[in-house]
Order: C-alpha cells, then sequence, then structure tokens
C-alpha cells in the first residue's frame, strides 16, 4: 500500500454553481459587507451609553436589549459572510483578513457590552420581574434576563468580563491554526486501495479507509495521514506550548 503526494484540490470554479452556497444573499459584494462592517463599527461604542443605566427603568432596560440585539445581530451577519467567504479558499489572504477582522470586532463588541449582565444581577428578581410585566419590548428578552439570574455564580465583575471580551481573538488563535494547516497548508497524501483505485486520505478519505473491511488499508491509510501530519510537529509543538 504505497502513498504519494496528493494532486491539488480543486478550484472553486470547477464546481457546479448548484454546490455552492451563494454569498450574495448575505452581500451583494464585498464592498457592501465593508460598508455595513463600517457601519457595525462605528455603532458599537454607543452601547456603552446605556452604562450604569438599566436599573433607572423598564424602558432604559429594553432599549439597551435591543440596541445589543441588533448590534450582535448584525456582527453575526458580517461573521458569517467573512467566514464562508475564507473558506471557499483558504489559501487567499483577503478573505483570512476579513475574518480577522470580524473577530477584533466581536471583541470590540463584546468588551463594549461587558456591562450588560453584571449590571442587570445588580437589579433584584423582583425588579426584573416586574419590568419584564411592564415593558411589552422586554417579553421577547424574558428567557434571557431570567437566564443571566441563573448563571449569576459564573458571572464575573464588569471588568473582568470585559477582559475576557478582549481577549476573545487571542482565544480564537489555536482554532485558527489548525483550520490554516488541515485546510490549506497541510498536502493530503493519497494510498491506492487494493483494486487499484487511488484515495486522497484528506479528512472524509480517512473517514472512509479507517472503515474498511481490509487491515491492510486501513494501516496503509493511518500511517500516511499520520506521517504526512507529522511534518508539522514542529508548528503542533510551537503552537501547544503557546
Amino acid at each position: 500500500m504505497a502513498h504519494t503526494p496528493a494532486s491539488s484540490p480543486r478550484s472553486r470554479v470547477d464546481i457546479p454553481a448548484h454546490d455552492t452556497w451563494q454569498l450574495a444573499d448575505l452581500y451583494p459584494s464585498e464592498e457592501a459587507w465593508r460598508s455595513h462592517k463600517q457601519a457595525t463599527a462605528e455603532a458599537v461604542p454607543g452601547l456603552g451609553a446605556f452604562r450604569g443605566q438599566l436599573r433607572n427603568s423598564a424602558t432604559t432596560l429594553a432599549d439597551a436589549l435591543e440596541c445589543f440585539s441588533r448590534l450582535e445581530q448584525a456582527i453575526v451577519r458580517l461573521s458569517v459572510y467573512a467566514s464562508l467567504l475564507s473558506d471557499q479558499d483558504t489559501r487567499q489572504a483577503g478573505p483570512q483578513g476579513m475574518q480577522q477582522e470580524m473577530q477584533q470586532l466581536a471583541a470590540a463588541f463584546g468588551t463594549e457590552a461587558a456591562f450588560l449582565e453584571p449590571e442587570v444581577l445588580r437589579c433584584d428578581a423582583a425588579t426584573i420581574e416586574t419590568f419584564i410585566a411592564s415593558e411589552a419590548r422586554l417579553e421577547p428578552y424574558a428567557f434571557l434576563l431570567r437566564d443571566i439570574a441563573r448563571r449569576a455564580p459564573h458571572t464575573l465583575s464588569d471588568a473582568e468580563e470585559r477582559i475576557l471580551a478582549a481577549a476573545a481573538p487571542l482565544a480564537a488563535a489555536p482554532g485558527d491554526i489548525y483550520g490554516i494547516i488541515t485546510n490549506a497548508d497541510f498536502a493530503y497524501p493519497t494510498i491506492t486501495l487494493h483494486d487499484g483505485r487511488a484515495l486522497r486520505v484528506d479528512q472524509a478519505g480517512y473517514s472512509a479507509v479507517r472503515i474498511s473491511p481490509r487491515r491492510d488499508e486501513r494501516a496503509a491509510g493511518m500511517s500516511a495521514f499520520f506521517e504526512s501530519l507529522g511534518t508539522f510537529n514542529s508548528t503542533f509543538g510551537t503552537t501547544l506550548s503557546g
């Protein structure tokens, strides 16, 4: 069971359009994405206007949660577009940069919104229930508000929550490194099966060969996969150390 380096993967242009996702359903162009991203980034600091005000009234709390929800939905939409665009070809630096921009924006949003849960917790449960009963706009957020109370033992102070939110890009680094190695840099090997067929031992190929009824094919697939993966030993070691 010999194995050889894999041939280059297909380009997106070789894949039928009906088998690809339609990013235009999210944004008609990268320029439209960037315009929305800029507007969202400029709106994020506005959430800070509600800091220290949530206990004032049900109206203020509803305004704050609606603002939070609008920004969160915008960031999710922007992030999904950047992520899918990046996944089309992980070797392209531009979409990778867009994805990293969204990690930074999401961290900025999380940092700005870090006051919300600790501040809600400073309201007693009876006050929150009174707010929900008196302000119809809070009804969609009733579960969220009650869940914040449930998670009280695991919620830190405003300052500590801000630190955690700001550290989000750092926390994402191991997953980002893994994604680039497995989807862009890793040259998956190819093995020859007993019937003469060539099998590319990528993630799907590895899953297929390891359930082969032939032990020699299972062994060849695992050996080829992990020998190739072993060429990244130094990268993996440095990542793990970091």
